[in-house]
């Protein structure tokens, strides 16, 4: 229920609707390793009720798998507050989906089916590989050093005669998300979490910029487990050029295009477990208390932990640990009225998670009166909003 109350106010301050129309083309001004060829790097707007966003994932996914280009890409998916600052005040965006190829160099608006999007972003992907840009080589290295907590080394190289100004970005992405999911109950890839550096930089000329950071992801994603993680190390010019989200005039923002990108993942000691088998009800009433019961094996024989997301906004944090195959069993009850998605996921000792397995809880979506219904309403959209707008 949080994800959908914040994808709605995010569609508010959009005020248009989402992009339903055939992809448009706008055309504007491995862990620790060395990449001295430049790479294209692509930002995929979206949300988990967007009708067409799904033809977009699954373009970009098959185009990645297909390794024909030296591509990366994430998806900054609107349920995740942590994205706001990107999608409505850099991209100014106002219609999903709707993808950034470099920061802007290519735009396209839309997907109508997965194939069509797959070939305009083919398209983009090979005109921004033919811009000219400055020769800048990226170092990435990243440590898991417990829970949620990743210890991040980047360097940047300026190969150029002359200075170099520009802005390093340094995503923390899931490789499938946990929690985001298509309207085809597809999980996004590269689901953007947050950053782990985002500040200017300046090189002199064939000289080196370093930084090493520790990101702590505890506090909004517990959940994360070392074998899912991606993250990325993005160099953007200082030069400024004029871009449109909704072109040919329209949604204007200040784009930045993008000079490099690499990409790091975390060493991974074991084998994940078993994807839980999960087990509970399917529909009740609010304020009455249901159990559910989750079981998993690990191969290595390792102990599991459990994490049990409820769907409102609420979780039980990592349980355990208990022994390989044990039945671990939680209640929960809801407040709210609707539809609720239970997730449960499970990870071994060394932070190596498994699949996620997941049902519907229903609890009837309106009391009688409409009165009522107001009230439900009012309770379920005030908390989110305090939280996001700090009132």
């Amino acid at each position: 229920m949080k994800r959908e109350i914040i994808c709605i106010i995010l569609s508010m301050l959009f005020v248009t609707t989402v992009v339903s129309v055939t992809g448009q083309n706008a055309e504007i001004e491995s862990a620790g390793k060395v990449d001295n060829s430049r790479n294209v790097f692509a930002e995929l707007c979206s949300s988990t009720n967007c009708k067409f966003c799904k033809f977009a994932n699954a373009a970009l996914k098959n185009i990645y798998d297909e390794e024909n280009y030296p591509f990366y890409y994430l998806t900054l998916v609107s349920d995740n507050s942590k994205t706001f600052e990107r999608l409505l005040f850099e991209y100014n965006v106002r219609g999903i989906p709707i993808v950034y190829f470099d920061g802007g160099y290519q735009i396209n608006i839309g997907a109508a089916d997965t194939d069509s999007a797959k070939e305009e972003y083919e398209e983009s992907i090979q005109k921004t590989l033919n811009r000219v840009a400055p020769d800048i080589d990226i170092t990435l290295s990243v440590e898991w050093t417990s829970t949620a907590i990743l210890d991040v080394d980047v360097t940047v190289t300026n190969n150029e005669p002359t200075q170099y100004d520009g802005h390093i970005r340094v995503y923390i992405t899931e490789k499938s998300s946990t929690l985001w999911r298509d309207t085809f109950d597809v999980s996004y890839k590269f689901a953007f979490l947050d950053y782990a550096l985002n500040e200017d930089i300046s090189i002199n000329q064939a000289d080196t910029w370093a930084k090493s950071t520790t990101w702590d992801g505890n506090q909004d994603f517990g959940y994360i487990t070392r074998d899912n993680i991606m993250v990325f190390a993005v160099v953007f010019n200082s030069e400024k050029h004029q871009g449109y989200s909704s072109p040919p005039y329209g949604n204007p923002f200040d784009a930045y295009y993008a000079d490099n990108a690499i990409s790091a993942v975390t060493a991974v000691p074991s084998n994940p477990p078993a994807k839980p088998m999960l087990n509970g009800p399917t529909s009740g009433e609010t304020g009455e208390t249901y159990t559910y019961s989750a079981a998993s094996s690990d191969p290595d024989g390792d102990d599991i932990y459990y994490w049990f997301d409820w769907g409102d906004t609420e979780n039980t944090g990592w349980l355990g640990p208990y022994a390989s195959g044990e039945i671990v069993e939680k209640s929960h009850s809801w407040d709210l009225k609707g539809v609720f998605d239970v997730t449960v996921k499970t990870k071994d000792i060394h932070d190596v998670g498994s699949e996620c397995s997941s049902l519907k809880m229903s609890t009837p979506r309106f009391k009688s009166g409409l009165i009522f219904s107001i009230l439900d309403l009012m309770k379920q959209f005030f908390p989110i909003i305090s939280k996001i707008f700090s009132i």
